[in-house]
């Protein structure tokens, strides 16, 4: 048995420029039972298999309104000030306050899907996969320009960014009798992404398109990379000559010197790590005796080496002593007697290089439930057509490295954020 489907749309939206509001997406999928065929027939094992195949092109607006629009403020809030002699009374001008690109149109996502559906032994087995291969070009960004513009951004598209990942779900009928029954799920997810082209620009003319360090931006790597100064533990007494020849203390951050220069300059600077996992997992099971139900849920994410806040000064490295004496929670700062390599001085705010990179891997029992269905000759004497009760608890425990508040969420743990809260609740279904 064959299936086959096509789409074709041409859409238009009038916050792009004059000559790229209108986009033209297609799509065409194609799938095949192959466990109908007759040659299939002698695959005892296979109750139902299907191969499926699709491209398509998909279009996102990726701006707001007039956002390819120079914009201007006025008046007090946003415009200039001008004095005109002792009036005593301030005038206000018109100023530009963004610069716009008119060229900006259409973010387009060109993707192929191949995989597969399938139940194995007597439907006790379901795995379902998919590949998928994409690349989004044009897509739209902030990217940070010279400040002798007069602005310090601009919106503009980069060329092309590739992906590729894979997706699986496998389902398990474990056991299944007349008062038991066990039943399992495992999710798995994986993507990979590169910048395969940016702005098209040599302007070093070593024949080779330029990178974007302002925006971490480059050619072949994740768009998700991290770029800086590679850490070597904390800056000890002993380190003499590094402490000489860069002007630093004892207790803040020591980093590599890439270049063997013996100073630490922005020539030391690398790609350090990656804002992406490496892959997801998510595992489920519901476990049933007679009436008697439980279901419970574990979500990871796994790998990365680079998962980082977005301040340059985490809470737990950068002075918040008084915070975290306050809370009971105990980090071992550096000090003469305590000589850390992992955290700096209680003192050290900051030295434009410090990031603190984390992994934000992570494993989390993210559901459980324990429910009771009552037999209905039982409540039917009281007027109940259906009696189910059940307790939940949402995010019951965590392991992880993640020295802050949520890992899935990557905040810090500061006044204003927290670690992620366990709900517990008791209810009830009931029907009459």
């Amino acid at each position: 048995m064959y299936y086959l489907t096509a789409s074709y749309r041409r859409d238009g939206a009038s916050v792009f420029g004059a000559q790229n509001k209108w986009g033209n997406f297609g799509a065409v999928g194609a799938a095949w039972r192959i466990s109908n065929e007759s040659f299939m027939d002698s695959a005892d094992f296979l109750d139902d298999l299907k191969l499926k195949l699709s491209w398509g092109k998909n279009g996102n607006q990726g701006i707001d309104p007039y956002g390819t629009l120079s914009t201007v403020s006025a008046g007090s809030s946003g415009g200039v000030f001008y004095p005109f002699g002792n009036t005593g009374s301030p005038s206000y001008g018109i100023k530009q306050q963004m610069i716009g690109n008119a060229l900006l149109g259409w973010e387009t996502t060109e993707a192929w899907n191949v995989g597969f559906e399938s139940s194995w032994l007597n439907n006790r087995l379901f795995a379902d996969l998919d590949v998928y291969f994409s690349k989004t070009y044009d897509q739209i960004f902030n990217r940070a320009i010279p400040s002798m513009t007069g602005f310090n951004e601009m919106k503009s598209s980069m060329g092309e960014v590739k992906n590729r990942g894979v997706e699986m779900t496998l389902r398990s009928v474990n056991i299944q009798t007349p008062d038991w029954n066990w039943s399992t799920s495992l999710t798995f997810w994986l993507n990979r992404n590169h910048l395969s082209r940016l702005y098209g620009e040599d302007l070093d003319g070593d024949g080779k398109e330029d990178d974007d360090i302002g925006n971490n931006l480059f050619i072949g790597q994740s768009i998700h990379s991290i770029y800086g100064y590679k850490q070597d533990g904390i800056v000890q007494q002993n380190d003499v000559d590094y402490i000489k020849a860069n002007g630093v203390e004892a207790g803040t951050p020591k980093y590599v010197d890439m270049d063997g220069d013996g100073v630490i300059t922005v020539d030391d600077r690398i790609i350090i790590g990656n804002k992406d996992p490496r892959f997801k997992l998510s595992l489920g099971n519901t476990i049933s005796w007679k009436n008697l139900e439980l279901y419970f849920l574990f979500t990871g994410t796994f790998g990365g080496n680079g998962y980082f806040q977005e301040s340059n000064t985490p809470a737990y490295m950068a002075g918040r002593a008084d915070f975290f004496s306050a809370n009971n929670i105990y980090v071992p700062y550096w000090t003469e007697e305590n000589p850390s390599d992992k955290y700096p001085a209680a003192w050290f705010t900051g030295d434009s290089k410090f990031i603190g990179l984390q992994s934000r891997s992570y494993v989390r029992l993210q559901d459980l439930t324990v429910s009771y269905t009552f037999n209905q000759p039982c409540i039917k004497n009281i007027g109940i057509n259906n009696l189910k009760v059940f307790f939940t608890g949402r995010n019951l425990a965590t392991i992880t490295g993640w020295k802050g508040g949520d890992p899935e969420l990557g905040n810090i743990l500061t006044s204003g954020t927290y670690p992620v809260a366990t709900t517990l609740s008791l209810g009830a279904n009931i029907s009459f």
